[in-house]
């Protein structure tokens, strides 16, 4: 009579093994969770860094040549894969010590910067990208964030399906300081910088199809965009963003993709700012 009770109490019941196949499942949920923020969180620390450390690069190079050094942000153009997703690129460069007027906008004076021959542009971890303020423009009044944010567009095979936006930069002066223009240039009314990338001494490029708003669109077929100063930054993850957003009209309503970014960026990037006088990066 004891053989049986006793393989009666060594075994497992069919409810046993559900709790316990549960259990199991969700642990391995919790783990793949975990190692997804752990890799996003990698990722960030990682474009944050990169980002530092060009802005160093940049300043240093400003007051050892007694010149006027930005870095700006663009969509590497060797490696643009949507399948895989972009990969951000940082532009050191530096005044030729030309203005020129645009030819396009009578009145406003162009500073021409190239990119610095010692300092190659650094990539950032894929998906990650930097956003800057769009200093002109205050934000609605029924968005919930702090700024308005300009960032790089998302481009497709065809320009119909790809985005559009501005871009920005940080300036920094001969003395390091960061500055918003360019205290050796012209000081007209507009006077903007641009990088000019092919060297050809002219900016190639559009206007932005809205004509209140006449500025030089980044978009799939032309970069040497006007640039817009910026005094802070913030880096953020914009494979997660556009995880978190219906995405299907970006490309077409350019306010909707702004004001979306702009309220992820506010909750979850991470900002870099400058001391006022000296340009050196705060943390």
């Amino acid at each position: 009579m004891r053989a049986p009770l006793r393989a009666r109490m060594t075994g497992f019941s069919l409810v046993e093994l559900l709790v316990v196949m549960g259990v199991l499942l969700l642990l391995a949920i919790l783990v793949v969770v975990s190692a997804g923020r752990i890799g996003r969180d990698v990722r960030l620390a990682t474009g944050v860094n990169v980002v530092t450390v060009a802005l160093g690069d940049a300043r240093s190079h400003a007051i050892r040549t007694n010149n006027v050094v930005l870095v700006t942000f663009r969509v590497a153009p060797t490696t643009e894969d949507p399948a895989r997703g972009q990969l951000v690129e940082v532009v050191v460069a530096e005044w030729t010590r030309d203005t020129i007027e645009n030819e396009q906008q009578p009145g406003t004076q162009l500073d021409r910067f190239r990119p610095v021959q010692n300092l190659p542009p650094r990539q950032l971890p894929r998906g990650i990208k930097v956003a800057g303020p769009w200093t002109d423009r205050a934000s609605g009044p029924n968005q919930n964030f702090d700024f308005t944010w300009l960032t790089q567009p998302q481009f497709a095979a065809t320009l119909a399906q790809s985005e559009f936006d501005r871009s920005f930069a940080i300036l920094f002066g001969p003395d390091g300081a960061v500055v918003t223009r360019n205290p050796f240039g012209a000081f007209a009314a507009r006077q903007v910088p641009f990088v000019d990338y092919d060297g050809d001494g002219k900016q190639n490029g559009t206007l932005h199809p809205t004509a209140e708003d006449p500025w030089w669109t980044y978009s799939l077929n032309f970069r040497e965009v006007n640039l817009n100063p910026a005094t802070f930054l913030a880096v953020y993850d914009d494979a997660d963003a556009r995880q978190r957003y219906d995405t299907a009209n970006w490309a077409a309503n350019e306010a909707a993709r702004r004001n979306a970014l702009s309220e992820y960026i506010g909750l979850y990037a991470d900002r870099i700012n400058f001391n006022l006088f000296t340009g050196v990066v705060l943390r």
